[in-house]
C-alpha cells in the first residue's frame, strides 16, 4: 500500500500593495514631520530666550534695589557678596544660585541656571549692561541648526533613522563649529530619538533632543 502524497503548501500570497489612500496618508505623515521639526526646534529656542530675559530683568532688578537702599553708594555686600534671594524676593524658576557682589565701581549679579548656563548683570561704570556666556549660546544656536538640517540630510543619505550611528555634525551642515566646541555629532537620545551632542571645551556638555 503505497502512501499518500505529502501535503502541498498554500501557494503564498502576493503582499498588498497599499491602496492610494494609504500612499496619501504616509506622505502627508512625512511632510508633517519634515515641516513640523523647524517649528518645534523654533518653539524651543524662543522658550530659551525668553527665559534668559527674565533671569536678566531679575538681575537687574536686585542691583536697582541695592542702589536704591544706598542711594548713590555701593553698600559693602562682604567678601564674596551676597545672595540676591537675600536682597529680592521671587528667584526666577530654574534658578539654581544667584549672588550679588562689588566689583571695581559697580555691581555685578552672576546667575547659574539649569543646564550650567551662567548670566551676568553688571552696573560697571554707573551702566546696566548684561552678558551670557557666549561659547554656550552658540553652541546652542548651532545645534539647533543641526537638528533643522538633520531630516534633509538623513532624506539625502537614505539613513535608517531608528539604527541612527553618530553622525558628526560637520556632515549635516557645512558651517564652522562654533569656538569653545570640541566635538559635535548627532546620536541616539535617550528618549528613542536622536539628539545634537556638543561637548565644550570646559568640559561642560549640551544636548539637544529632537
Amino acid at each position: 500500500m503505497t502512501a499518500p502524497p505529502p501535503k502541498q503548501p498554500p501557494p503564498k500570497q502576493p503582499p498588498r500593495e497599499p491602496t492610494p489612500e494609504e500612499r496619501a496618508r504616509a506622505a502627508r505623515l512625512v511632510w508633517l514631520i519634515v515641516l513640523g521639526l523647524p517649528t518645534v526646534v523654533g518653539a524651543m529656542v524662543a522658550y530659551l530666550t525668553w527665559g534668559g530675559r527674565q533671569v536678566r530683568d531679575y538681575g537687574r532688578e536686585v542691583i536697582g534695589a541695592v542702589q536704591q537702599q544706598s542711594g548713590s553708594s555701593i553698600p559693602s555686600l562682604g567678601q564674596g557678596g551676597e545672595e540676591c534671594g537675600k536682597v529680592v524676593a521671587g528667584i526666577p524658576a530654574g534658578v539654581q544660585s544667584c549672588r550679588i557682589e562689588r566689583v571695581n565701581d559697580g555691581l555685578l549679579v552672576t546667575l547659574t541656571v539649569d543646564g550650567g548656563r551662567q548670566y551676568q548683570v553688571s552696573s560697571a561704570g554707573g551702566k546696566v549692561s548684561d552678558r551670557v556666556q557666549a561659547g554656550e549660546v552658540d553652541a546652542r544656536a548651532y545645534a539647533g541648526r543641526v537638528a533643522t538640517h538633520f531630516p534633509a540630510f538623513v532624506q539625502a543619505n537614505k539613513l535608517p533613522a531608528l539604527e541612527l550611528q553618530a553622525v558628526p555634525c560637520r556632515q549635516v551642515i557645512p558651517d564652522p563649529v562654533p569656538a569653545g566646541v570640541q566635538t559635535c555629532q548627532v546620536e541616539s537620545g535617550p528618549a528613542d530619538g536622536p539628539q545634537v551632542a556638543l561637548k565644550l571645551t570646559d568640559g561642560r556638555t549640551v544636548t539637544l533632543p529632537f
